[in-house]
């Protein structure tokens, strides 16, 4: 029963009182003591989910109804703090289909209200597709040798000279144009972000888009510390995030980056970020950081300690065990638990995240038994490979509510890292 309505009905009964409730002298029968509860509401970022489930507190899992809006409510009564949930996404990439399942155990403290995208979509983009095109001059730029139009990382269009025309096929909707321009060594000149953009449209309503010396870049220098010895030289990717989409600004790509282009401040718009990601590793280890700025600066991205996980025992089932202590302290950690196999032309896989909180103390992460609710697959049969992963992660904020770029917009600076490890067993 609601607090509110709870009151209004003893105000009332104490008034009745007064004036003789429940009669003859009689004690009146005590009221039960209202049940307080709290929810959970979390809204799923399109694709949706094929199947959902839930669980409150120490209570078994049950299958769950997403409605139509994507946002899932849970309702936990009073003392119960933790929580979760599992979807199964279904994706295709080039062709070949994955089917992947989602657990995700939490408490309270770390959020009553968020986002989350587990499923991914198809890749190409089974989306409706439509072009934009335009025509450009960026012949005010010095040095220039190469002009490149993107959508959000994809559907890109590098002309080869200071002014021409070009032509993008892209998912329809409302994005944002990215045009930059580099020199003969792939470095960034200028850039230009249009704002929402449709397709299909001609860009910029048919006008020119040209660059002037206000679309010069200025140059900020990346480093990466605490790199282990016998690990691989470190892969670094840079990138800036608006409101419908993003694109990248590093120098020179993959695999040494060591600057990048800081946005002109005539194109900056607030909630708008960079995220600057560094991965290093082995064949059975990886350490990883990612960094989020909403202003430029110089940004050092320091590498967490390597981890060499104990591989779980061989079981349909199996248990993890997490006891790592390079990331203790963070704000939101997490263990991530993972196993994934094929079946025919289907690769399968489950992943558990359980959050510190949820943890409490605990460092043991368990595949859970979900395979007789509805939706959700049976587990690889005996003799099958069985690769798995175990992660650590740990930051500012959890890096499953957004920290890739997929959320907008960005209120505080973050760092989030994590050490992995993993190998293979056969199914028993």
């Amino acid at each position: 029963m609601a607090r509110s309505l709870w009151k209004f009905i003893l105000l009332a009964c104490l008034t009745s009182i007064s004036i003789g409730c429940g009669g003859g002298g009689q004690t009146p029968t005590p009221t039960p003591t209202p049940v307080s509860t709290n929810t959970v509401t979390i809204t799923f970022l399109g694709p949706s989910p094929t199947a959902v489930a839930e669980k409150i507190g120490t209570g078994g899992w049950t299958t769950a109804l997403l409605p139509n809006n994507g946002t899932l409510l849970l309702t936990l009564p009073s003392g119960t703090t933790q929580y979760g949930v599992a979807v199964v996404c279904n994706r295709t990439v080039s062709g070949a289909m994955g089917i992947i399942e989602w657990v995700l155990e939490a408490d309270l403290k770390d959020g009553s209200a968020y986002n989350l995208r587990f499923c991914l979509p198809n890749s190409p983009s089974t989306q409706p597709t439509g072009n934009i095109s335009g025509s450009f001059d960026a012949s005010a730029i010095p040095g220039i040798h190469t002009v490149n139009f993107s959508v959000d990382y994809g559907s890109a269009a590098f002309l080869g000279s200071s002014t021409g025309t070009f032509n993008i096929s892209a998912s329809t909707g409302v994005t944002d144009l990215y045009g930059l321009a580099y020199d003969n060594s792939g470095n960034i000149l200028a850039m230009k972000i249009l704002r929402s953009q449709t397709i299909p449209s001609v860009a910029n309503a048919g006008n020119t888009i040209t660059f002037t010396a206000s679309n010069a870049v200025t140059v900020q220098p990346i480093s990466i510390a605490n790199i282990s010895s016998g690990f691989s030289s470190p892969i670094m990717f840079s990138g800036y995030v608006s409101a419908h989409g993003s694109f990248p600004v590093d120098f020179a790509g993959f695999p040494a980056g060591t600057q990048y282009a800081a946005v002109p401040a005539t194109d900056v718009q607030p909630g708008e970020y960079y995220f600057f990601n560094a991965v290093s590793g082995t064949a059975t280890q990886q350490v990883y950081t990612q960094q989020y700025l909403l202003t430029a600066a110089p940004v050092t991205l320091t590498l967490p300690k390597p981890w060499s996980p104990a591989p779980p025992a061989p079981a349909v089932f199996p248990a993890f065990t997490f006891d790592y202590t390079g990331l203790v302290g963070q704000t939101a950690t997490a263990d991530n638990a993972t196993i994934g196999w094929s079946q025919g032309s289907i690769s399968f896989g489950v992943d558990v995240i359980a959050t510190g909180n949820f943890q409490n103390g605990s460092t043991r992460v368990t595949i859970p038994d979900l395979t007789s609710l509805p939706g959700f697959f049976s587990m690889a049969p005996a003799g099958s490979s069985i690769t798995w992963s175990a992660t650590t992660w740990g930051g500012a904020a959890q890096w499953y509510q957004g920290s890739a770029p997929l959320l907008f917009p960005l209120t505080t600076p973050q760092t989030i890292s994590n050490a992995s490890g993993q190998g293979t067993y056969t199914q028993p």
